[in-house]
């Protein structure tokens, strides 16, 4: 790829409103342009201003042009960033009638094609100017960027050679309109546009399977949408059966506690929350320690309901006494009544986990 020659703006006529900033060196008079202007050639072109801070540094007191371009390569080769090095060079610089400040620079594209892109394609057209601002005013750099800090500065024209940028400062120094006459750099084609321009040069049976699969395509995704909607249906309800689980098993724990009674419960370390919780925990080990707790627990709540009430009364007979057999015939027993036993605590953990 040969080197690209372009023409912009670092500078805006007298004709364009200048914002207010209130910073040293950001509106310059003629004279400053007319001296910047001579200063210009030979500065380098960069990239977003990047290392130019660190250039500057290593630069030195009021550097020069070449200064500032080592300086630049130093700063790359430390940070190991090719962007931070000149990409382009200023060949040519000069103040139109209309106070316009204008310059010419040349990059080479075979050592960066992605800058060349980026300018040509019309994303990269901003042109910022940096330098030194005192009691004389030093040229840095131009940087290239996508909006910058000056209005109306952009690149306006792209070469062939170095004699169509003296051909484009002879038109340009006395025209009086040049900031409202450039023509833009193109624009990028819209990716509508370009998808339409490929299709139409694809021939009618390329473009029905192409149709076709794009239909295919449709009706596979309007399929998924519908299985997704299913999906998120089933695990909606999932959900909603999970949390009545969880209601129901906190009721059975409840009555299995206020059966078991507070004193049994708090030899085994049981209460109603956290038992709960625990049950409905995903941890594997913490449920299993949990029903283990549980069955201990009523297992002794049932040892002990056995030995207060079905245990048997024998009476001692005294040593020495007499015991006589009645001849009578004893009474009948009266019928045995059994109460139905409360439920038990055992019963309940039982029904609750066949519940779940």
């Amino acid at each position: 790829m040969a080197l690209a020659y372009y023409v912009g703006r670092v500078y805006p006529p007298d004709v364009v409103v200048m914002p207010s900033y209130d910073v040293a060196g950001y509106a310059l008079d003629r004279s400053e342009r007319r001296e910047l202007c001579a200063k210009l050639v030979h500065c380098p072109i960069t990239f977003e201003h990047s290392g130019i801070e660190d250039a500057v540094r290593g630069a030195g007191t009021n550097p020069s042009p070449r200064d500032v371009v080592r300086a630049l390569g130093a700063s790359a080769a430390a940070h190991k960033d090719p962007k931070r090095t000149a990409l382009g060079v200023v060949v040519d610089a000069w103040l139109c009638e209309n106070g316009g400040m204008m310059c010419a620079f040349v990059v080479n594209g075979a050592n960066f094609p992605r800058l060349v892109g980026l300018i040509d394609g019309g994303t990269l057209r901003g042109m910022s100017l940096t330098h030194l601002h005192g009691d004389v005013v030093t040229p840095l750099e131009v940087s290239m960027c996508s909006c910058p800090a000056r209005p109306s500065c952009y690149v306006l024209r792209k070469l062939q050679s170095a004699e169509d940028v003296q051909t484009y400062k002879a038109m340009s120094t006395y025209t009086m309109q040049t900031a409202m006459a450039e023509q833009p750099m193109p624009t990028p084609e819209s990716p509508a546009s370009a998808m339409h321009a490929l299709l139409a040069s694809l021939k009618p049976e390329a473009r029905s399977l192409i149709s076709a699969a794009i239909d295919t395509f449709k009706s596979k995704l309007d399929a998924s949408k519908v299985k997704l909607e299913q999906v998120q249906s089933d695990n909606d309800a999932m959900r909603k059966a999970a949390e009545v689980d969880k209601d129901l098993m906190s009721a059975q724990i409840e009555a299995i506690v206020a059966t078991m009674g507070k004193s049994n419960c708090d030899k085994f370390g049981i209460d109603a929350g956290t038992c709960a919780k625990n049950m409905n925990s995903d941890n594997v080990d913490v449920v299993r320690r949990q029903v283990d707790r549980l069955l201990m627990a009523c297992n002794q709540h049932m040892m002990s309901s056995h030995v207060g009430h079905g245990g048997r009364n024998t009476s001692v007979v005294p040593e020495g006494a007499h015991t006589e057999r009645s001849n009578k015939r004893k009474a009948d027993p009266a019928p045995l009544v059994v109460e139905p036993d409360a439920p038990d605590a055992g019963d309940l953990l039982q029904r609750a986990l066949e519940e779940l």
